[in-house]
């Protein structure tokens, strides 16, 4: 697909221009966070200890327990993390550093995108403009989570999906896209979404439905090759917590209904930009094969039903950021042929409207750093087992059950299972087995765990706040949950 010589307009010229130096600050201030050696986010630590184990060997999907629970996510990032990792004397940045890998082959995915259709200037516009959506996504990109892998992968997928070849009806550019599909469904089960959308897509032209079969097959055998592996190699506990656990999540009304008016807000200089471009001549850029708008609108779908379900971060916005970055730079190329001036002002204002309508997170300064770092030496000196189910403080360490597995097992429909491993830990509780136990929540929030207020005190508050407060010590995204209480026997 050759670019339209459009693209050499003023308007893709600035957008490009300030693409790049948001670009060379983005990753500036990146490496700080890379570097980070605590938390980014409560479940980060928790994220180390998979990994941790898949180096050591040990198992992950099995049934819950009071010592360790898995989430509910498929296995890919964790067997990254292990080689990345190693069995033992690896930090978080090592983890960090799949997520950072992940997010360049997002944005040369995006670049080489829009290069097809715009020219590099509009693809490197699309490339800055997702990272300037990092505070609308919940400045997530960055962490020790499974996010950046699944969309990376995803990204690379729709990008071969679309080729030349694959349009052509090219059955191994088809098998190489479904590939990467099924990598970025191993990742996160939401890339399931742009996958079928992208063999949708293709099977829709009959010149490209060869490629479409192709990519159709092979994610089909990929992913029905390893769900009966892991299946059969955890005794059926693999498809228990990636399947079952999430399968009665309940909707979170309030955010399925915010997602529209978030994401007007937040884009709407490039939402009036496709408008304009909208009244551009038929001829004025290449029109969008259905592989490739399919593939567009299953990321939106997928953004909005993450969103939607209970526990959805900002994170889950992340689809929906891609296929936005997708078509910026194009966007912009066909609107300069209608209206030179207002997409020119247009996008100059891209940027800073995204970036100040949604700050990105900043880092505890040194001051918090310096007590989370003395906090974990005394943690780390206690005696006996320490339970830290809202994150622990080394994430080197094991915390025990996280919360947010117990949390995704009690609202899920596998209330035996649930019933079992709340009678497990109300059991431990009872024995005392944890010779301290460091909350990220008030004790009255977890009041239903009786067991707890019953066998625990609060020995000291770790933040310096107040009760009912945020606390000091929280990380810098996600949920506002950080080392609070410190909990010892009664």
């Amino acid at each position: 697909m050759e670019p339209e010589r459009a693209t050499t307009s003023l308007a893709v010229r600035l957008g490009a221009a300030a693409a790049v130096a948001w670009l060379a600050v983005w990753w500036v201030s990146a490496q700080d966070w890379i570097q980070y050696p605590f938390a980014l986010e409560w479940q980060e630590a928790a994220m180390y200890e998979h990994a941790s184990r898949v180096a050591q060997g040990l198992p992950i999907y099995q049934r819950p327990s009071v010592d360790f629970t898995a989430f509910p996510y498929p296995p890919l990032f964790h067997w990254l993390g292990a080689v990345s990792v190693g069995d033992g004397g690896g930090r978080l940045s090592d983890l960090r550093s799949v997520s950072a890998l992940s997010l360049l082959v997002v944005l040369a995915c995006l670049a080489v995108a829009g290069r097809r259709r715009a020219g590099w200037a509009a693809g490197l516009m699309g490339a800055g403009l997702f990272v300037a959506a990092d505070g609308w996504t919940g400045t997530w990109t960055l962490i020790a989570r499974v996010d950046s892998l699944s969309l990376g992968l995803t990204a690379a997928s729709i990008l071969v999906g679309t080729s030349a070849c694959s349009l052509a009806g090219r059955p191994g550019w088809g098998a190489a896209a479904g590939l990467l599909g099924a990598g970025a469904v191993l990742a996160k089960q939401t890339a399931l979404g742009p996958l079928v959308g992208l063999v949708v897509g293709l099977s829709l032209r009959r010149e490209s439905r060869a490629a479409g079969l192709g990519a159709a097959g092979v994610a089909a055998l990929v992913l029905g090759s390893a769900f009966v592996g892991l299946e059969r190699s955890t005794d059926g506990w693999f498809g228990f917590h990636v399947v079952s656990v999430l399968a009665g999540s309940p909707l979170h009304a309030s955010a399925a209904a915010n997602f529209l008016p978030d994401l007007l807000l937040a884009w709407a200089p490039l939402l009036v930009l496709a408008w304009v471009a909208s009244r551009a001549p038929r001829g004025a850029l290449a029109s969008m094969h259905p592989a490739e708008w399919c593939s567009l609108l299953a990321l939106m779908a997928v953004a909005w039903a993450g969103r939607a379900h209970e526990g959805g971060y900002r994170n889950t916005l992340l689809p929906a950021a891609l296929a936005l970055a997708w078509m910026a730079g194009p966007a912009v190329a066909r609107a300069a042929t209608v209206r030179p001036r207002a997409a020119a002002t247009l996008a100059l204002l891209l940027f800073p409207w995204l970036i100040l309508s949604h700050p990105a997170g900043a880092l505890p300064g040194g001051a918090e750093q310096a007590r989370l770092s003395a906090l974990a030496q005394r943690v780390g000196a206690m005696e006996g087992p320490t339970w830290q189910p809202h994150g622990a403080v080394d994430p080197r360490a094991p915390g025990g059950i996280h919360a947010m597995a117990i949390a995704d097992l009690l609202k899920s429909r596998e209330q035996v299972d649930a019933q079992a491993l709340f009678d497990d830990l109300s059991a431990a509780l009872e024995e005392r087995r944890f010779a301290s136990i460091v909350l990220g929540v008030e004790l009255s929030d977890w009041a239903s765990l009786e067991a707890l207020t019953r066998n625990y005190r609060v020995a000291e508050r770790l933040d310096g706040g107040e009760p009912g407060s945020g606390g000091a010590l929280v990380p810098p995204t996600g949920a506002p949950m950080g080392p609070r209480l410190l909990l010892v026997p009664r």
